[in-house]
């Protein structure tokens, strides 16, 4: 049995871990709650547009080619934005966006093209440098504030290489937010936006009759205003990936250290009793010596 002071310094290292523990656990859940509103906002907003994009899409009706619905089969290269943490300690997040981007990678080189990796996050370097994967473009995840101007920024030079014909699709592996105890791997396919008129849902009739795909309205004319409502589309679905998978982080992280904060609980109860029962041991060992002591001075 150890000793009561081994004892002692082992439950001292376990409160001190279960402080940590518990402060990074209120961390996460401040961010937590700071996001939750703002992307449940945007999820509105952005999948309203991307329906609309996507009934666009699928109106053969209009006759005009835009570049960002056009395939590109041809093309011999694919962009793939691989979104991870920037830190460990939460849980299984980062093991299945992670496992979800490798796999595509695979089937994409199985397939002859070449894959452009975008890695976000320090977690998605180490991985990705793990597995000798070059990447084109690295930066750690936003944990506090996603910058619009910076996605922006990756947005138009991933349309740009788009529309002039070198990649053939641009996707996004991210953890999209589902609930406080899911956060699900999921791929988004970002270019071709000709992808969303088969990926959206139906969407609800929002009064007594439904409008169809082909019922729309263009003032001026619909080359000016989807020329720059496509870009745009573009722009609010890579910022909706990057909020979820803030959220998504965050969400696993506070998950992961409630969970932890109870098993230090656990250690420290288990260890205080084998703490007393250590010295209560030694006590009356004591008391024996001490009583064999005097019975030998008789």
């Amino acid at each position: 049995m150890p000793k009561p002071r081994q004892i002692l310094t082992r439950r001292k290292t376990v409160q001190n871990i279960a402080k940590i523990t518990r402060t990074m656990e209120m961390i996460s859940t401040g961010r937590y709650r700071q996001f939750q509103n703002r992307v449940a906002r945007v999820r509105s907003y952005t999948d309203g547009v991307s329906r609309m994009v996507g009934n666009v899409a699928a109106d053969a009706s209009l006759g005009i080619e835009l570049p960002l619905l056009t395939e590109h089969p041809e093309a011999p290269r694919d962009a793939l934005i691989v979104m991870a943490s920037n830190r460990g300690l939460c849980g299984g997040f980062n093991g299945g966006v992670l496992r979800t981007a490798h796999q595509r990678y695979r089937e994409w080189v199985a397939a002859g093209q070449t894959v452009d990796v975008y890695a976000v996050g320090k977690k998605t370097h180490s991985f990705m440098r793990f597995r000798g994967i070059q990447t084109c473009w690295e930066i750690p995840q936003y944990e506090r504030r996603v910058d619009l101007a910076e996605v922006d920024t990756l947005a138009a030079e991933l349309m740009d290489r788009f529309i002039a014909g070198e990649l053939r699709s641009v996707q996004v592996v991210h953890a999209t937010f589902v609930s406080a105890s899911v956060q699900k791997p999921t791929i988004l396919t970002l270019l071709p936006l000709g992808e969303i008129a088969k990926a959206l849902p139906e969407a609800p009739a929002p009064g007594p009759r439904k409008l169809g795909p082909g019922e729309y309205h263009y003032m001026p004319d619909p080359d000016t205003i989807l020329g720059v409502l496509l870009p745009r589309t573009v722009s609010l679905r890579l910022y909706q990936a990057f909020l979820d998978a803030v959220l998504s982080e965050q969400v696993a992280r506070m998950t992961a250290m409630h969970l932890a904060n109870e098993n230090a609980g656990e250690m420290i109860r288990s260890l205080t009793m084998e703490y007393n029962r250590a010295r209560q041991s030694t006590i009356t060992t004591e008391l024996a010596e001490i009583v064999s002591g005097v019975e030998s001075m008789k």
